[in-house]
């Protein structure tokens, strides 16, 4: 192929100066560069290097830093630059100053002195800040520029912030520098696979034939970097992401992609052809653009941009940004080219995906687009992914691909780097790769006016991601309103090329067929949901975008992964201390005050109520909170305040009852009634905080993290139900003395108070919450709707959760009677089987008494829940044991001790099942329970259940709603019309049946290839965009066993203890001391185990439920 230049190649006697020669991009670019062209013999003979810089240092010195600048890895190498270096030399001096520059002149032509008779061509690279071009241009022009031979000058990026200011450097360029002698290098086209796009597509028919907006849909141009500005923030963010990459790199992939055939691949008549794209094409409208920063990693190890010293703190700068721009010509008018860039993302990656029309329906229901992809780097390749018959003697379709990966085909070559490519065309004097005046006026006439919008703005902030991720999390509903479809086909997967940070190993790649694929992996079954193209507005286009928006990066403090889940959960301690207090010492107290058990039962409906109204109406509020402190602590905050106040006032009611009555009989009443309401107020204000207790785990834990946040969840209820019951035994009135309270049950509520309000406050503190900037569209639902359509969508949920909340079910009609009644069961064994009646005529706290005597064996109950919390998570195997991923194969002996110790350790779903097996064959033996000392033995191995209990239902709640939230279910459809969109069972079904049974298949090596399709479930941060309202959903079927389990105690009650109290003004009645008659509490303790052996079928059930 012939190709014409239009300027002369400089081959000897040539010059090049390196200003700026002791910066970065020297260090790490220019020299590396021109070392790699001297070693492949490219450079002009006899030429000399010459670095230039303000640095003051000696020719010695300055060798050695060269030398540091080059990786030596061979003799060989390192010989080489030996002779490198012998052709550097150095000259420091100011850029503004005409004697430091006449200095410069008269280094150079010491040099060219031995030279006489021939032209001396001088090439000057300006590495420098843009602060300095103008400057120095006119100072090599004044003062260096050669008296004969030729003279060139390379110009780095930027050229320019915006229009005006580029058309400034370049006014002031034009007096000392004709156009033919600049090189405004964009390394960007020096890379292989852009200087391969031509060829591509002007080399091959096929590609020409369908390059245009008939049988194109969309094109996207990505750039990702794993990186943040680590400490180089002061010039990043002078110019920001839009300015560094997206105006120069990928607007040039862009021309590159779009332009038409040239005339030849003379340096000119490309880059009129891609002059004639940027005329084409409208300045960037504000409404196709979405913008992001990104904030601290998940784990904490990396820091957000506004935590870099070198940033400022009210810094606005984008580090991402996604946008769309359009061709207004006969080919591409039309079609979206979509241009993401961003830093500190979760791999290292330039691609251009290129994806073309569907299919036209007729043979096929559906099925994935053909995609074109160039993968700039890493890894240089081509691939095209296309649709074939699986082999065989069905028809099903598979999705497979071309593949052209550089460094298996070309294996032997080395493909040079960029700089290399552009410094040797600048020698060449090829243009064709560098950019002209008038390219440089048209790209920024495109991006100029979004700058200024941006700029002016200052209400406009960009959304926080965390470091790491895949970026905002509305990109994916970004890209796809514009018309990119994700495929739908499953089991393909494109290994991973990242140099992210904390990634774990690829996976290694197995093929299924597609009913294998859904067995193994039913949370990645069916389709992604499909966009219409409607792009969104801007500025508020992220707000009017279908799923919820964000700003800012769940965090939590800690410098280790125990000490955040601790801090995450420590809020559960003070919930479940006052959970405790409560069930071990109101029934007695209202006993006490004159209630029969079977009034007291009715009582304890305070406690499912409260728990079926408020935790889904507080879910639901919750989640479209757009607090700037966070969705759930608000709401944590608050309702401690008001719990602490309710437990006060349900200490002290008989005197706050006496100020104001002073006839006993009516006091003792009011009392009653008090006390009965206070109990509700707790109940209903302390839902308030259990709700977004747990939610807040969901909403700040990933996936894969969630079982691990259960866990931890369930160990501090623990400590907290360890610490009530403790505590409660113990006689704090003869500690404390009176100055929290004249009895027992007073210093508790005191205590319960403080431990709630502390434990909430510092979990409050080390959480940082994203910010709900919009929510999904509700349609405006108000509570009442929200309610309704909760209840109505309780039993149409998706499979694995409706699975999940009937075990729940069928466990806390057993849980429920153990929880409020084993308190007042063991004391009153106690008393009726161990204790004298002389002795309990001398008890003066007969409610105290009961209280420590229950509270000592719910000591030793919530100890062995606290071990067991602690212990068990280790004896369980990880949610991900079964997806097995690549690991060093161990040796023989030590691969068998695993085996068998993995063969033994149960899942968590199975440790579930044997719990609720071992809470029935424990509670049946109740009513056998004639001492205290089996009494507090049958409560203390509940312990063991107790802890799984409150860890695996949640776990596996924590997953399913994350798997909603980040696309691993179908479409979310509404269920009704009431403005609440909720995922049900029908929906999912409705989709499976419109589903193509496709399956993809892989060839690569799992090192060869970067990420096709990138699964936003993988290594986004939990949204727990519907934590509360499902969570929630949870909560009802944790409740409504509480009203059966109420009513069933209210019956046993009613028939084996009816009546008052024979006398109202004694402890020792309200207690069932009669050994011949049967214990009414044990009764519903055994009926409870007969409920638990039904949620134990549920458990076992739930496995094969997908």
């Amino acid at each position: 192929m012939d190709i014409a230049f239009s300027t002369i190649e400089l081959k000897d006697d040539t010059i090049i100066v390196v200003l700026g020669a002791s910066g970065d991009l020297a260090k790490k670019k220019t020299f590396p560069a021109l070392f790699g062209l001297f070693r492949n013999k490219f450079l002009p003979k006899d030429i000399q290097i010459v670095g230039y810089a303000r640095t003051k240092m000696d020719h010695e010195e300055y060798l050695k830093r060269v030398r540091s600048y080059i990786k030596v890895p061979t003799k060989e190498i390192e010989e080489q630059l030996d002779q490198f270096c012998k052709m550097c030399t150095y000259v420091s001096g100011q850029y503004d100053e005409d004697d430091s520059f006449i200095n410069l002149n008269k280094h150079l032509e010491s040099i060219e002195q031995g030279r006489q008779g021939k032209e001396q061509n001088r090439v000057f690279y300006m590495a420098l800040p843009p602060s300095v071009f103008i400057t120095v241009s006119e100072q090599l022009k004044r003062n260096c520029y050669p008296k004969s031979g030729l003279a060139r000058i390379i110009v780095e990026k930027p050229f320019g912030k915006d229009l005006q200011s580029s058309r400034d450097l370049q006014k002031a360029l034009d007096p000392n520098w004709k156009e033919e002698e600049i090189f405004r290098i964009d390394h960007y086209l020096g890379k292989e696979m852009v200087k391969n796009i031509l060829i591509l597509r002007f080399g091959n028919e096929f590609f020409n034939a369908t390059w245009n907006r008939h049988h194109i849909d969309n094109v996207q141009i990505t750039f990702k970097e794993p990186f943040g500005t680590e400490g180089r923030g002061g010039y990043f963010d002078e110019f920001g992401i839009i300015r560094d990459v997206m105006q120069n790199h990928l607007l040039q992939v862009l021309t590159l992609l779009a332009m038409e055939r040239p005339i030849s691949f003379s340096s000119e008549d490309i880059r009129d052809e891609k002059v004639r794209v940027l005329r084409a094409m409208g300045a960037i409208e504000p409404k196709n653009v979405i913008i992001g920063q990104y904030g601290r990693s998940l784990d904490g190890s990396k820091p957000g941009y506004l935590e870099d010293d070198t940033v400022p703190k009210e810094s606005r700068c984008p580090t991402f940004c996604a946008l769309v721009a359009y061709i207004k010509n006969e080919r591409w008018d039309g079609v979206p080219f979509i241009l993401k860039a961003g830093k500190a993302l979760n791999e290292q990656k330039t691609e251009v995906r290129i994806q073309f029309k569907d299919v036209t329906s007729g043979i096929f229901k559906d099925i994935p687009r053909n995609e074109l992809v160039i993968r700039v780097q890493p890894n240089e390749s081509v691939y095209i992914k296309m649709n074939s018959k699986l082999p065989g003697l069905s028809m099903q379709t598979v999705v497979t691909e071309l593949d052209l990966t550089y460094r298996r085909r070309f294996s032997d070559l080395k493909i040079p780097e960029a700089y290399e490519s552009l410094i040797l065309d600048a020698f060449k004097g090829d243009h064709s790769n560098f950019v002209r005046d008038d390219e440089l006026d048209a790209s920024w006439r495109i991006f100029t006016p979004l700058l200024h919008y941006l700029d002016d703005n200052k209400e406009i902030i960009p959304m926080e991601y965390p470091y790491g991720s895949r970026g905002p999390a509305v990109l994916d509903d970004f890209t796809a309103s514009y018309g990119y479809k994700f495929s739908d086909a499953a089991g393909y997967q494109w290994p991973v090329t990242t140099s992210a940070p904390n990634r774990l190993p690829n996976p290694r790649l197995v093929t299924f067929t597609a009913n294998e694929h859904a067995t193994q992996f039913p949370e990645l079954n069916g389709p992604r949901p499909r966009h219409t193209r409607k792009p969104p507005s801007f500025p508020d286009a992220w707000y009017r975008m279908p799923a919820a928006r964000w700003v800012g990066t769940p965090s939590i403090k800690g410098r280790n992964e125990s000490t955040r889940m601790a801090l995450l959960t420590l809020s559960l301690v003070g919930l479940q201390f006052t959970w405790g207090t409560e069930m071990t010492y109101c029934t007695p107290y209202l006993l006490q005050l004159g209630l029969t058990k079977s009034k007291t039962s009715l009582v304890w409906i305070a406690g499912p109520l409260s728990g079926l109204i408020i935790q889904p109406l507080i879910g639901v509020i919750a989640d479209r909170s757009r607090s700037k402190w966070g969705r759930r602590r608000p709401f944590m905050i608050f309702g401690s305040f008001v719990v602490a106040f309710c437990l006060l006032v349900l200490g002290w009611t008989a005197e706050i009852v006496g100020w104001f009555v002073k006839d006993p009989e009516k006091a003792k009443n009011g009392t009653i009634a008090l006390a009965v309401l206070s109990i509700y107020a707790v109940d209903f204000s302390i839902n308030v905080v259990q709700a977004c207790c747990r939610s807040l785990i969901v909403d700040t834990l990933p996936i894969p993290s969630q079982q691990a946040g259960s866990a931890w969840a369930g160990r501090m209820c623990a400590i907290g139900q360890l610490f009530a019951y403790v505590v409660g035994a113990i006689d704090t009135v003869s500690i404390f003395g009176t100055i929290i309270g004249d009895t027992q049950f007073k210093q508790m509520t005191v205590i319960a108070a403080f431990s709630l309000v502390l434990a909430v406050a510092i979990t409050s503190y080390s959480v940082k919450e994203r910010v709900l900037i919009t929510a999904r569209d509700d349609g405006g639902a108000g509570a009442i709707q929200v309610l309704s359509q909760l209840f109505k969508t309780t039993f149409e949920l998706p499979p694995r959760i409706q699975a999940i909340c009937w075990a729940q079910f069928w466990a806390w009609i057993g849980w429920f009677p153990f929880l409020f009644y084993s308190t007042t069961w063991v004391g009153e064994t106690y008393f009726r089987y161990e204790v004298p009646k002389d002795d309990m005529a001398k008890a003066t706290d007969m409610l105290g008494e009961v209280g420590r005597v229950g509270s000592l064996s719910l000591t030793v109950f919530s100890s062995i829940t606290f071990l067991s919390s602690v212990l068990l998570p280790f004896c369980i195997q990880p949610p991900d044991s079964k997806r097995t991923k690549f690991t060093p194969r161990p040796p023989p002996g030590v691969a068998a001790v695993l085996k068998a110790v993995t063969s033994i350790r149960p899942d968590l779903q199975t440790a579930w099942f044997i719990s609720q097996i071992m809470f029935a064959a424990t509670m049946i033996f109740a009513p056998l329970a004639h001492s205290r000392a089996f009494a507090t033995f049958l409560v203390a191995v509940c312990g063991i259940p107790w802890a799984i209990s409150g860890w695996a239902p949640f776990a596996f709640m924590g997953v399913e709603i994350n798997k909603l939230t980040t696309g691993g279910y179908s479409p979310v459809v509404p269920a009704s019309r009431s403005g609440v969109t909720m995922i049900t069972s029908a929906s999912l079904r409705n989709n499976a049946d419109t589903e193509l049974d496709v399956l993809r298949l892989n060839h690569h090596d799992s090192f060869d290839s970067d990420t096709d399709e990138e699964d936003p479930s993988s290594n986004i941060p939990s949204t727990g965009e519907l934590a509360g309202i499902y969570l929630g959903v949870l909560n009802v079927y944790t409740t409504l066993p509480q009203f059966v389990g109420t009513f069933i105690s209210w019956i046993v009650f009613s028939l084996l203890e009816p009546g008052e109290p024979a006398d109202k003004n004694k402890d020792a009645p309200w207690m069932n001391l009669d050994k011949d008659r049967p214990n009414a509490i044990a009764i519903c303790l055994f009926i409870g185990a007969i409920s638990a052996l039904v949620a134990a079928e549920a458990t076992r059930r739930l496995r094969y439920v997908l």
